[in-house]
């Protein structure tokens, strides 16, 4: 697998604070997973996105969630956007207007 090692990498990224850096992180995640919804569609992996399931087992699930509350807007519509699209069913949702 392509992938193998890197989704970690960029998962263990995203507890930093450089936006730049978050940035880059969650686009990459995103699109890996789209590479893994594309497989999945394909009937590949039983019809599993194997690159969503290597993200919630490194923990990166939470810290994307935990990045909703992040004070930078592109951040958290980078994040909302790969929770509603690959992780529906663990979406919490953090009101925009709320954030800092």
């Amino acid at each position: 697998m392509a992938c193998n090692g890197c989704v970690e990498a960029l998962c263990d990224q995203l507890t930093g604070t450089d936006a730049t850096m978050l940035t880059l992180c969650l686009t990459g995640l995103k699109n890996i997973l789209k590479a893994g919804e594309i497989n999945k569609d394909k009937g590949l992996y039983k019809g599993v996105n194997v690159y969503a399931q290597m993200i919630e087992e490194c923990a990166g699930l939470d810290k994307i969630a935990r990045l909703q509350s992040y004070d930078n807007n592109n951040i958290y519509k980078k994040a909302l956007e790969i929770l509603e699209k690959y992780f529906p069913e663990d979406l919490e949702v953090v009101d925009e207007e709320n954030l800092p």
